[in-house]
């Protein structure tokens, strides 16, 4: 992913900034302090970079090698919760302890991966995010740019698809961007959160 990406993207992230902004004791970075949903919760973490050894030790657990574009994600952000956990990216998870912190860190890359693997998904293929709204799953290939979505416990049928991962994350934080206000609240919470199914226009159009 490139650098310049994911400024523009943390730019739209940061409109919320003026809420309260802080950092985890695990490095996160927390924007958006949004006391509504819960007392200590924040709209966007973002966590620390992983190096490369960790990466590897990433594609061990998730029992697959992980394709290079959400390999450079990694090695900017160790997955991401976005838009009060609307929209997940996940990633290495280093603690299962119960204390506060634990809420900082980002849902496990592996878990889609190996025991909660979708019905009839080709072994290749890797599981790194999805939403809270359905449970539905984003997934790529090594070998292909392309990112797509399928439902939480069926590999098919394909809900979405993107170009890259880089077209679908600032596409995806542009969209979310306009469904919250500056409190991070839902402007319309009887709209799905999720993207309209390609070809499908949104409701009420």
């Amino acid at each position: 992913m490139k650098s310049q990406a994911w400024t523009d993207i943390l730019k739209v992230l940061e409109r919320w900034s003026p809420l309260g902004e802080t950092k985890a004791s695990t490095g996160a970075r927390l924007i958006g302090h949004v006391p509504h949903v819960a007392p200590l919760a924040y709209f966007h973490l973002v966590y620390l970079p992983l190096g490369t050894p960790e990466i590897e030790q990433l594609e061990k657990l998730a029992q697959r090698p992980i394709p290079r574009a959400y390999s450079e994600f990694l090695s900017i952000s160790n997955g991401a919760n976005l838009f009060n956990d609307k929209l997940r990216l996940n990633g290495l998870r280093m603690s299962y302890n119960r204390d506060p912190d634990a809420s900082c860190l980002p849902y496990a890359l592996e878990t889609a991966n190996t025991h909660e693997r979708p019905t009839g998904s080709p072994d290749d293929v890797v599981f790194f995010g999805g939403y809270s709204f359905d449970g539905s799953r984003l997934w790529m290939r090594p070998g292909d740019p392309k990112v797509y979505r399928c439902p939480r416990r069926e590999f098919l049928p394909t809900l979405n698809t993107w170009p890259s991962f880089e077209a679908m994350l600032e596409a995806e934080v542009n969209r979310l961007a306009l469904r919250f206000d500056e409190r991070g609240v839902l402007i319309d919470p009887n709209t799905p959160t999720t993207p309209p199914v390609d070809g499908v226009p949104p409701p009420g159009h």
